[in-house]
């Protein structure tokens, strides 16, 4: 899967031997990379990251530590002083199996390669996390989507029984959900859990912003397994994430990890900034009032309607939400997220992520601008 800055246009692509386009499978031959958009010189607010750089202490902190890693060795494979440091700082239980990943993203293929089988079935609420049908595609396997209604809420009683009808290998339940924030209701995630006969896939990647974790559930159901991101509290630039599962079935999924799979550098990386409790706590703190003071700007002015969130970023219904996207990017060069065209209750829907105060408030004097030339 690529993750390209562009996808190749047809003017640029060179011919390609017909017989080596048919060895590709129908699915990477009509799939789209996925894009990236250019953000140097940009207001980023588009991505869901920590708008918090490092301070300059800790830089030098992280820079003395990693002059000492070790790059002519290969990794430790198991990462387990890593895995000891995620335990200790989440204060995760001992009686879980735990695996680290090359984001969360990695974890999600490594679950999907596990259980892929012709006519195995994934289902997932929709719109969510666009990499859990992605990678079910890509895998050969079947994404059956259920539509969450227009207000975000789940039809409850028609996701158990579509799970009832389909028998799916995997459920996906992202916990809050990303794009629309929400959060499921945790009496739902234990329904699922005990009605599924296949897997329950517990994706708390934003756990740091929500008001709940399901992680009591994974010791509790053996079909549980939870995954968690650190990009979303400051270190997306590493590239970690982690899975709990229960012992019975961990080895499985292990037998799919590739070797060495975490590197030196964010393996050391990681410790580092997991020992600075303090400093990452504040870092929640300051995003989570400052999306507080954003969405009640946000929703005191006409024409816009924004959605509560239990993430680090909301979402903002306007009249026109292609134009306005583009508006912010090229006059004012602020980067958003253009949720509309993806589903048709994202209609006109902007997804912002929440940034420093002086990012929000240039975003905030530019909608102004916008809206009132509208």
């Amino acid at each position: 899967m690529t993750t390209s800055n562009h996808s190749a246009t047809p003017s640029t692509t060179p011919s390609v031997t017909p017989s080596l386009v048919s060895l590709f499978t129908d699915k990477v031959q009509t799939m789209q990379p996925y894009h990236v958009p250019k953000s140097s010189g940009m207001i980023k607010l588009d991505a869901m990251e920590s708008p918090y750089k490092l301070p300059e202490q800790m830089r030098q902190a992280l820079a003395a530590i990693l002059t000492h890693v070790n790059i002519n060795r290969y990794p430790n494979s198991s990462s387990s002083s890593l895995g000891a440091a995620i335990r200790k700082a989440f204060s995760l239980p001992a009686e879980l199996s735990l695996m680290m990943g090359n984001g969360s993203d990695e974890l999600i293929q490594i679950v999907l390669m596990a259980l892929m089988r012709p006519g195995a079935k994934v289902l997932s609420p929709v719109p969510s996390f666009v990499m859990y049908q992605q990678v079910t595609e890509l895998l050969g396997m079947s994404f059956v989507g259920v539509d969450f209604n227009p207000d975000f809420s789940l039809d409850e009683a028609s996701f158990l029984a579509t799970i009832a009808r389909e028998q799916p290998a995997v459920v996906f339940l992202a916990y809050p959900n990303n794009p629309t924030g929400v959060i499921l209701s945790r009496a739902l995630i234990e329904k699922v859990l005990q009605t599924s006969n296949g897997f329950v896939v517990i994706d708390e990647a934003y756990s740091a912003y929500a008001s709940d974790s399901a992680l009591d559930l994974v010791a509790r159901y053996e079909n549980a397994i939870l995954i968690r991101t650190l990009s979303k509290i400051g270190m997306a630039g590493i590239r970690l994430g982690y899975m709990l599962s229960h012992p019975s079935v961990a080895g499985f999924f292990e037998n799919v990890r590739m070797p060495y799979n975490i590197n030196l550098f964010t393996q050391a990386t990681a410790r580092f900034m997991l020992e600075q409790k303090t400093y990452l706590a504040d870092c929640v703190n300051h995003i989570v009032a400052e999306k507080a003071a954003l969405y009640d700007w946000l929703s005191a002015q006409a024409g816009l309607v924004v959605y509560s969130s239990e993430t680090n970023f909301l979402l903002v219904r306007v009249d026109n939400a292609p134009e306005v996207f583009s508006r912010l990017r090229d006059d004012y060069q602020i980067l958003v997220k253009n949720l509309d065209g993806q589903h048709p209750i994202l209609k006109n829907i902007l997804r912002i992520t929440v940034g420093l105060p002086a990012e929000n408030a240039k975003l905030k004097a530019a909608l102004t601008e916008i809206l009132t030339i509208d």
